[in-house]
């Protein structure tokens, strides 16, 4: 009943793409049926809370035009729905308790769904496709058992959180000859995928610059050969032989697409492994395949020129490229590296703000011929994604004693960005760490920022009726990655059993709207009175470990008129209450506790305690306490709890 805290809802972001190279094997000739399966992964992440229950949507989409015959969980657990009217596939996993309200079943923080969805065969069939592609607007949200009073939300409902996952299933054909297509670039921090940025547009949305030029990004083409491979040559490009012209598209949150036709160009392009699957008399012919027009021919002393930082520049931008090569070798693979532009100013003239905030992805089509067989149609999407901030919190020390006052720990706040990764610097960066509520103090020593091109303006202790925190504020011209050091003295609550609680982190940076790791400004970080707002939110985690001793400890209250409790080593301050001409004297209350953290029954436990006042002495010592004042007991004496008195 005293503990309380909130909930937040992710959707694991490994899952959002997903592509299946067995498409045949989904395919039931027999029952007319086409079977395809989708991972939904979700995550509890402030790991506050006892988890009550958890809550998944799915809004199954028609495929070409046809309703999914059934929808059902294959891996997971969990009570389960699906509305044919809406498509709406619902999963729900509940807690259980006992009499007593204690947990005998559990909502993980981490739960793995696979879905299962079976169309008619005739939606494959009809599609005249050799790949199939569905869009699934998803959400979950999760709820934990939390304070029951009224102040409190109980049970705590997380964010909804929603994303549209895009999976792809693939049917290669030919003699084990096959095609890849990557959109945009892969990136391992804080996970991994290919993403395009939204650096650019984002610049010119918040007025930062007026013209954006080379906003660029890369889709890659990669051909392989196969065993039976030897052949008159390949040919790649976005389409089949007499379908519409394919065109990269955004998709939205909602998974509708939007083509991109007016807003991406081929700008250049560059080949790899040529030299194996070619050899040194082939050739790669480049043309519009628009016009027909043949734009460019690459031989062996050409193809090795041009790389990642040095591509082919066309002389003028071309909507749809098609690459053909001379024979080609088996068993051998050809990369070709096609570098796109996007046009900001269309970008921004075609979208609000908010629309352009709704744009999740980029996807892009590649279709492969050999000897004039075609092979398969393949597409992929890169997350379209705003840069974001990062900010780190660590501890130097992870253990500490409930009975001692640590000092010198230090405090890490870390805000390194990679800006290839999509990340953002700091720039007048403002820090708050929340201090749990069972660290009774703490002193700053000293706080270092280890970038010269960053002021720090300021580092306090606060404390208020929301609990204790430390805000640091820095400010710097241009924006940079640093490092921030708090040295401080801790001291726990000596009354605590062992627990393990965490050091929690909001920051905002002025230079990035976005972070990857995001919470509402829960205590106002930025004192704007806005606690809507998103902010960096990072937790490290400490261990308050109580020894397995006789531990005692005091505290002093009833001194003041607000209720103040002041627990050892802090120190009351025991100011006059009354007016100058009162001569009542000003009393207080000293209480000692003592628990026994032994594994085994102690007796025979004597206590000594001693009053201020001039001249007395330390019990152990005999040395002189320094009173430099006398206090008397009051007639209320010493009060012994009921359960001791005999």
């Amino acid at each position: 009943t005293d503990w309380y805290g909130t909930t937040e809802a992710i959707i694991d972001p490994w899952i959002i793409t997903q592509s299946r190279y067995d498409l045949p094997d989904r395919i039931d000739e027999e029952n007319g049926t086409l079977t395809l399966v989708f991972d939904l992964d979700t995550e509890e992440i402030k790991k506050e809370l006892n988890l009550s229950s958890n809550y998944v949507e799915a809004t199954i989409p028609q495929l070409n035009g046809y309703n999914p015959i059934s929808v059902s969980l294959k891996e997971g657990t969990g009570e389960t729905s699906y509305d044919e009217t809406t498509r709406k596939f619902t999963i729900t996993k509940n807690a259980v308790t006992d009499d007593s309200g204690k947990i005998t079943t559990s909502v993980s923080r981490k739960l793995y769904n696979k879905i299962e969805v079976v169309y008619p065969l005739e939606a494959y069939n009809t599609l005249g496709n050799d790949s199939v592609s569905i869009k699934i607007p998803v959400s979950t949200y999760y709820e934990g058992y939390n304070n029951p009073n009224t102040e409190f939300q109980n049970p705590y409902k997380s964010n909804i959180a929603s994303t549209t996952i895009v999976a792809n299933y693939s049917n290669p054909k030919g003699n084990v000859a096959n095609l890849y297509i990557t959109v945009g670039k892969y990136v391992s921090t804080p996970n991994y995928h290919y993403m395009v940025s939204k650096r650019k547009p984002l610049r010119l949305y918040n007025e930062i610059s007026s013209e954006e030029k080379d906003d660029l990004y890369t889709v890659r083409w990669e051909a392989f050969t196969g065993t039976d491979g030897e052949s008159n040559g390949l040919v790649l490009k976005e389409n089949k032989d007499g379908e519409t012209q394919k065109k990269d598209t955004f998709i939205k949150a909602d998974s509708t697409e939007d083509s991109m036709e007016d807003i991406t160009t081929n700008v250049g392009i560059y080949l790899t492994n040529a030299d194996s699957i070619l050899g040194k008399d082939g050739e790669i012919r480049v043309y519009n395949e628009d016009t027909g027009d043949l734009v460019h021919t690459f031989n062996s002393r050409e193809w090795n020129r041009y790389n990642s930082s040095n591509p082919y520049r066309y002389e003028t931008s071309i909507k749809h490229i098609k690459v053909e090569t001379s024979s080609t070798a088996a068993n051998s693979s050809l990369y070709v590296y096609n570098i796109k532009e996007l046009d900001d100013d269309q970008i921004v003239e075609t979208y609000t703000r908010e629309e352009f905030d709704e744009l999740q992805y980029i996807k892009s089509n590649l279709t492969m011929y050999l000897d004039g067989q075609y092979i398969g149609t393949k597409t992929h999407q890169a997350y379209y994604e705003a840069p974001y901030s990062i900010a780190n919190i660590s501890l130097n020390k992870k253990v500490l004693s409930t009975q001692t006052t640590e000092k010198g720990i230090n405090i890490e706040i870390n805000v390194a960005a990679n800006e290839a990764n999509n990340q953002e610097k700091w720039r007048n960066g403002t820090f708050l760490i929340k201090i749990p509520d069972e660290i009774l103090d703490v002193k700053i020593n000293e706080t270092i920022v280890n970038s010269l091109l960053v002021n720090l303006d300021s580092s306090e202790v606060i404390e208020n009726n929301e609990g204790k925190f430390i805000r640091i504020k820095t400010s710097n011209v241009n924006p940079t990655e640093y490092k921030i050091t708090i040295n401080v003295d801790i001291t726990p609550d000596p009354r605590i059993a062992t627990v393990t609680r965490d050091f929690k982190l909001y920051a905002i940076n002025e230079e990035c709207e976005d972070y990857y790791y995001s919470s509402s400004d829960t205590y106002d970080v930025d004192e704007d009175d806005n606690k809507l707002e998103k902010v960096n939110y990072k937790t490290t985690s400490i261990n308050l470990v109580a020894p397995n001793t006789m531990l005692t400890n005091q505290s002093i209250s009833d001194f003041d008129n607000t209720g103040t409790v002041i627990i050892s080593p802090k120190i009351a301050d025991l100011k006059p209450v009354y007016g100058n001409n009162d001569l009542e004297k000003q009393t207080a209350k000293v209480g000692a506790q003592l628990k026994n953290n032994y594994s085994s029954t102690i007796s025979e436990v004597i206590m000594i305690g001693k009053i201020p006042f001039e001249g007395n002495t330390y019990v152990l010592s005999g040395g002189d306490l320094n009173s430099e004042f006398s206090t008397t007991m009051t007639s209320d004496g010493i009060v012994v709890p009921e359960g001791l008195q005999n």
